[in-house]
């Protein structure tokens, strides 16, 4: 049994308006059309997924709900508890945009957030990336994917990105958000495919999302490489991954990744059956014994 928020104490607000004007201030369907619309500086992924979402909760709640059907359709669906966690961010966005633009009471500041579980990010291997890359590819394939291997930028970003976000000079990439200003250091081979590629649009990769995340999975299917998720994202994952794998200091990875909180970049950090092996070969006392031992006896 779902125990539901306790909403006896939660006082129904109070609008200044004519009962003419709270009929399309009521109305579910345009205030999702507003968000959505306010929403355009996300990625294409998150604007659908908010649209999902949202849709869904439309058509379960015709109005605006009250604090007992909003907890009843969050918590008694029979969602996975990660896919619960992020209906309930994206409803979360939702009505801090209506807070904001319709004065209206927060009720998801009510609602405790659910708790998920911490599962390992798989990436690619440093040879599978090695046989990701010696596939043949269109020069512009190549720029993409070698710059989000290179970054770790999100797809969004660099399907976004512009020619005059690159610095050429002191190679390195500048982009502004919500959240500041983040800069990206580029390697000099994916400089030079992206001098390489054609001017025809202010945007460096002028192609749609669908393209892109067709590209990528037909490379994926070529190399029979078993993963989860085959989309563009699992070069980010594969980025982050191998750069921590290989000694990159945790602020450097969270800096590119663009993550406004270290607990998102730690997700990254787990160890395989391999690094356990490599990590205790390296650092068990009895291994360090032995090897002192050889050394005094050489």
């Amino acid at each position: 049994m779902v125990e539901l928020y306790n909403f006896t104490k939660y006082k129904i607000p109070q609008y200044n308006k004519t009962p003419l004007e709270m009929i399309e201030v009521l109305d579910l369907n345009n205030r999702i059309r507003d968000f959505l619309a306010s929403k355009g500086g996300l990625s294409p992924n998150t604007i659908k997924f908010y649209e999902i979402t949202l849709r869904q909760f439309n058509t379960d709640n015709p109005d605006m709900p009250d604090l007992h059907n909003l907890s009843h359709w969050l918590y008694s669906k029979p969602w996975s508890t990660n896919t619960r966690a992020v209906r309930y961010t994206a409803l979360k966005e939702f009505y801090k945009f209506c807070e904001k633009v319709y004065g209206d009471k927060n009720l998801m500041n009510l609602l405790e957030r659910p708790k998920t579980e911490v599962k390992p990010i798989r990436s690619l291997t440093l040879e599978e990336v090695n046989q990701f890359l010696s596939l043949k590819m269109k020069s512009w394939h190549k720029a993409f994917i070698m710059l989000v291997l290179d970054t770790g930028l999100r797809i969004g970003e660099v399907m976004s990105l512009k020619w005059t976000n690159i610095d050429w000079e002191y190679s390195k990439i500048v982009t502004k958000g919500k959240t500041g200003t983040w800069v990206n250091p580029v390697s000099p081979e994916v400089m030079e495919l992206l001098q390489q590629q054609p001017r025809t649009s202010d945007k460096v990769f002028p192609y749609s999302l669908h393209g892109i995340e067709s590209m990528i999975r037909r490379r994926f299917d070529k190399l029979g490489i078993n993963l989860p998720h085959k989309g563009p994202h699992m070069l980010r994952h594969t980025f982050a991954r191998l750069s921590i794998k290989n000694g990159c200091p945790l602020p450097f990875v969270q800096q590119s990744l663009h993550h406004k909180k270290l607990d998102t970049t730690q997700r990254y950090i787990y160890l395989d059956e391999n690094d356990l092996q490599n990590a205790h070969n390296k650092y068990s006392p009895l291994n360090l014994l032995r090897d002192n031992k050889s050394d005094n006896t050489e």
